[in-house]
């Protein structure tokens, strides 16, 4: 694609009543977009929020590519105007999660200049937001989502979500790849009690997966009924006869308490997509260094614009 270069000149002038040398006004469209046009903006932003290129990458790549030079704080402003005209469309998508079906969430941390932040990763059925909080509670849930969502809620088993579900009685879908993460933990326990449970629940898994797995072979009816069957022998394997051991009665006092959120959508069988925040942890701050003011809200929006293309 060629790049093309426009210089745009304010003539200078002397006012006899000022007294003084002043310049015509620029364009507004020109004063607003700065040095950098509207694909050369595109490319910059791309190439830090998708990309996750750092300022002095962006750099060397505009040198050595496109035979530009620019500065650091040039890139900077750049970024922060995208931030600006993104701001509309990140707020309309902000509040269109209430009114999602099936909304899928996670969140990881990090810590600019030391002080603990959260980004909340919200995926819907067409777009992904991304939302940055000093916390991971059930308050960022009930201010994002309210307290009247009617839709079904994909998350992993965290208490913040527990709560939501306790106060406003959300439905709730608990991640099955937690669980079985936690069945293996508990397989590999050096207690033989821990293992012997472990391995009972990692028996039921395997019989509900592989249903799944066999689904072209049945008929719809016949598919939900074997499903249902290997749905009832998990929880049955892993809420009677468990182990005095802590590890054990804690994963089975979660399945005799919300052993129905962790199969709701398998009851049914809607496809729905495991919540994730693979794309969040590929922008966390993995960067021990200090941040300048603002930092957070210009990291907060490369993540908005990250979710939201």
């Amino acid at each position: 694609m060629p790049w093309e270069i426009h210089e745009h000149r304010s003539h200078p002038g002397w006012c006899p009543h000022c007294r003084k040398t002043c310049y015509a006004p620029l364009p507004g469209p020109i004063q607003r977009g700065g040095l950098a046009g509207p694909r050369l903006t595109t490319v910059i932003a791309y190439l830090k929020g998708v990309c996750h290129a750092s300022y002095s990458t962006i750099r060397k790549f505009m040198r050595d590519v496109i035979g530009w030079t620019i500065s650091r704080g040039q890139l900077a402003k750049i970024i922060a105007k995208v931030s600006r005209a993104l701001g509309q469309p990140y707020e309309e998508l902000l509040q269109a999660l209430p009114d999602q079906e099936r909304l899928n969430v996670d969140e990881t941390g990090h810590k600019p200049n030391g002080q603990p932040q959260w980004i909340g990763c919200f995926r819907a059925g067409l777009y992904t937001l991304f939302k940055i909080d000093p916390t991971r509670s059930a308050d960022v849930l009930i201010e994002v989502l309210g307290a009247e969502f009617d839709g079904v809620l994909g998350c992993d088993s965290f208490s913040a979500y527990r709560r939501y579900h306790r106060e406003f009685g959300v439905v709730l879908q608990f991640c099955l790849a937690h669980l079985i993460r936690d069945v293996k933990f508990l397989a590999m326990r050096p207690d033989r009690r821990d293992r012997a449970y472990g391995e009972r629940l990692i028996g039921g898994l395997r019989q509900l997966f592989g249903v799944i797995h066999r689904r072209a072979e049945f008929s719809v009816v016949e598919f939900q009924r074997r499903l249902e069957a290997a749905r009832v022998e998990v929880l049955h394997a892993g809420t009677p006869d468990v182990p005095p051991t802590r590890a054990s009665g804690n994963l089975a006092k979660r399945l005799a308490v919300h052993g129905e959120s962790y199969f709701r959508l398998l009851t049914t069988w809607t496809a729905a997509s495991p919540a994730t925040s693979s794309p969040t942890c590929m922008g966390r701050v993995i960067s021990g260094c200090s941040r300048p003011p603002g930092w957070n809200r210009r990291t907060t929006w490369r993540s908005r614009r990250s979710g939201s293309w």
